[in-house]
This record gives C-alpha cells, sequence and structure tokens, in this order.
C-alpha cells in the first residue's frame, strides 16, 4: 500500500488525552513547562505525529496541571472515604521559590496526598500547626482517624499534644523515617564517626574535584573491574540534609579502596600527605570506617523501606527490631566496641518518640 499521500489527523479527545499525558510526565519528572516549545522537541513530536501540537507552558502550567490536580484529589477523596482507618502526616518544607510550605499526607494505609497550605503572615506556632492538622482530621473523618504523625521539632511536639486534648481517641507519634534519618546523624555526631566522615569526604574530593585526579583514578577502577568482574561504585558525597547519605559515602569510599590507594601514591599528582596517610591507613583509616559502615547499614536499609509507599504503621515495631539485632551484632570484636552503649542511648531515644502506644494501632496497618 502506497502511504506517499497520507495524512495524520488525530481527534480533540486524542490531542487533549496525549497532551495530558505528556504534561503528567513533566510534572512527575520535575521538569519545565516550557520542555515542549523548543524547536527540537516539536521536531520529534512531528516524527511522531505530524498533527500533534504539544502544549505550550501556558497550558502546562495552567489548564492542564489544574486538571491533573483536580484528578489526584478525586483518586485522593476515594481513597479515603473507603478506608476504614486512617492516619493523618504533616511536615514542612520550603518549594524552588524559597516560600515554606505545610504538607499533608493521609495513610489508607497507603499513603495519599491531602493538600498543601501556605502559612504566608501566619506565625507557625504550635497553635497554628494544629489548627491545620484539625482541618484535615475534620476533612477526612475525625471518628476513623487513630494517629497523627509529624516530626519531633518542639513545634510539632506541642502541636500533636493539642492534637490528644482535643481528640483522646487520636495518638500523635513521630515519623519514622524522620526518626531514623536523625538515628544516623546521631551515629555520625559521635567523634570518632564524625572524624571518619571527615576524612571519607576530604578523600573523596581531592579525588573528584580535580580533573587529572579523577582521570587516574577512574582508569585504576577499569583496572580493578576487569580483573574482577565487579561492577565500578562512582565516588559519591552526601547532601547536607539527607544524613543517611553519610552510609552512601562510606560504601562508595569502601567499594573503591584498592583504586583510591593505588591513585594517591602516584608520584605526578599534587595529593596532600594528608590525603594518602587516610588512603593508606589500615588501622586509623580503614577498619573504622568499615565497622561504622556496618553499624549505619541496616538503619539506612531500613530507611528506604519506611520511606516508601509500602511500608505500613505495624512496620515500624519490626524496623526497630532489625536495627537493635543487626547494628548491635556490629560492635562485636570490632574496634569500636567502646561506642555500643551510646549507640544504645540513641537508639532508645530515637525509638521512644516513634514507637509510643504504636502497638496499639498495629491491628488497623
Amino acid at each position: 500500500m502506497h502511504l506517499a499521500n497520507f495524512v495524520d489527523k488525530m481527534s480533540p479527545k486524542d490531542q487533549d488525552e496525549i497532551s495530558a499525558a505528556f504534561a503528567r510526565a513533566v510534572y512527575a519528572c520535575n521538569l519545565p513547562h516550557s520542555l515542549f516549545e523548543h524547536p527540537l522537541w516539536k521536531a520529534a513530536f512531528s516524527k511522531i505525529r505530524p498533527c500533534f501540537k504539544p502544549p505550550n507552558k501556558n497550558s502546562v502550567g495552567g489548564k492542564l496541571l489544574t486538571d491533573e490536580y483536580d484528578k489526584i484529589q478525586a483518586a485522593s477523596k476515594i481513597k479515603i472515604d473507603l478506608a476504614n482507618a486512617l492516619s493523618v502526616g504533616s511536615d514542612g518544607w520550603k518549594n524552588v521559590r524559597g516560600e515554606h510550605l505545610l504538607n499533608f499526607v493521609v495513610c489508607t494505609p497507603e499513603p495519599v496526598f491531602h493538600s498543601v497550605v501556605e502559612p504566608k503572615t501566619n506565625r507557625e506556632d504550635h497553635k497554628y500547626i494544629a489548627g491545620e492538622i484539625k482541618k484535615v482530621i475534620n476533612d477526612v473523618g475525625p471518628m476513623k482517624t487513630f494517629l497523627a504523625v509529624t516530626d519531633n521539632a518542639p513545634v510539632m511536639v506541642a502541636a500533636g499534644h493539642l492534637i490528644e486534648e482535643e481528640f483522646p481517641h487520636i495518638t500523635h507519634v513521630g515519623c519514622c523515617a524522620h526518626a531514623l534519618d536523625l538515628l544516623i546523624e546521631d551515629i555520625v555526631n559521635l567523634g570518632t564517626v564524625s572524624n571518619i566522615a571527615k576524612m571519607c569526604r576530604a578523600l573523596v574530593k581531592a579525588v573528584k574535584n580535580v580533573p587529572v585526579n579523577l582521570s587516574h583514578f577512574q582508569l585504576k577502577q577499569e583496572e580493578h573491574s576487569a580483573r574482577t568482574g565487579k561492577r565500578s561504585v562512582s565516588l559519591k558525597l552526601p547532601s547536607p540534609t539527607r544524613f543517611a547519605g553519610v552510609v552512601i559515602l562510606f560504601h562508595s569510599v569502601i567499594a573503591n579502596k584498592e583504586a583510591l590507594q593505588q591513585t594517591v601514591v602516584i608520584q605526578d599528582l599534587a595529593i596532600d600527605r594528608e590525603i594518602k596517610d587516610i588512603a593508606l591507613s589500615e588501622d586509623k583509616f580503614w577498619s573504622k570506617r568499615v565497622a561504622w559502615h556496618s553499624v549505619l547499614q541496616p538503619i539506612a536499609r531500613v530507611l528506604a523501606y519506611v520511606e516508601s509507599n509500602y511500608a505500613t504503621l505495624s512496620d515500624a515495631v519490626e524496623a526497630f527490631y532489625v536495627i537493635s539485632v543487626d547494628s548491635l551484632q556490629a560492635f562485636k570484636s570490632s574496634p569500636i566496641t567502646k561506642y555500643r552503649r551510646k549507640f544504645e542511648d540513641c537508639f532508645e531515644y530515637r525509638k521512644s518518640f516513634v514507637l509510643k502506644k504504636r502497638a496499639l494501632c498495629r491491628e488497623y496497618s
């Protein structure tokens, strides 16, 4: 069949549905609303469907965004209405413009988005925050809401007390993911861990921030991979707000131990003596780094699961049990045994905020 004179056509309904699908991908990937206005995107769409007109930035940031929001809200309402028991979670964050917002999620137990509140000129004290949480509770159904979840900021804890006073059947507990991240921070702030983390950062920066050093390191990585058959792991630095990133830092350093040691001894490279001592010191650096990674890794692993959409309320109990077994095991016959008591104190403190009365709620999860 000869298609040289084929004319591509698309109904208004198909145009709208495809535009909505592409806009949804833009929102999910946090891409610029003007993405489809670039000539190369237009050329690509023309190759796929010549008759399709990609949405412009005004449409992506206007009607399509409003329609998607309404669709999500409608789907969330159905899940909330069908649930027999609910928990309400709240957290503060800043958008790309630096404006502070309050985010509300309702667990059915599947977490669904409820709303975002912009405090604007309101003072974000415990009474204001409690008032906003109450609005959400009253909206979703106070008699089937049994839990209010926040972080452990003093203002949030005080707001939680007000919620418990007004709704005696509702229990305020701490966010498990937040507590685990803070537990990692507690451990990292112990003197020896803090020093090891600083040495890891210094070692990674000395390699990554100098192009010639990085090139030699990558060659050593390739040689190691070819010899062992293991896939290379890139050197990583933690973000300033995600303390679990320290675990990733430790893992990336130990996975590249051989390549790092081979790199720092290359005479032509301008690497400080201090950095060389870090990379080559088995007793002062590597043995302790491995030991602390064994303590932190179980917490990071549990944290990743707790932050997923698959976690339920009762998983918090299991999460702290797994950490109590796996992390404490790492203290046996290791160079960090003397820090076990300090770890236990940090662990119990974070656990007490999260698991307060939580066992009573397991039947609802």
